[in-house]
């Protein structure tokens, strides 16, 4: 069963998520989008998840 939650709602628990997977090594959307989904988090949409990489394009990263 896989719950949707409101947007507001991911924003903390999914920018935290996606640094996660990103401490693994460098990786692109279609597979942290997969292993968000593994992870109980369901399907996430692109506009979601593209605040949560903005945030991690800042100079000196």
């Amino acid at each position: 069963m896989t719950t949707s939650w409101p947007g507001e709602w991911l924003r903390g628990p999914l920018t935290l998520a996606v640094l996660r997977i990103l401490d693994d090594g460098p990786t692109y959307g279609y597979a942290i989008a997969t292993r968000l989904e593994e992870n109980g988090f369901g399907a996430i949409k692109g506009a979601r998840s593209t605040p949560c990489s903005a945030g991690s394009r800042r100079p000196g990263r």
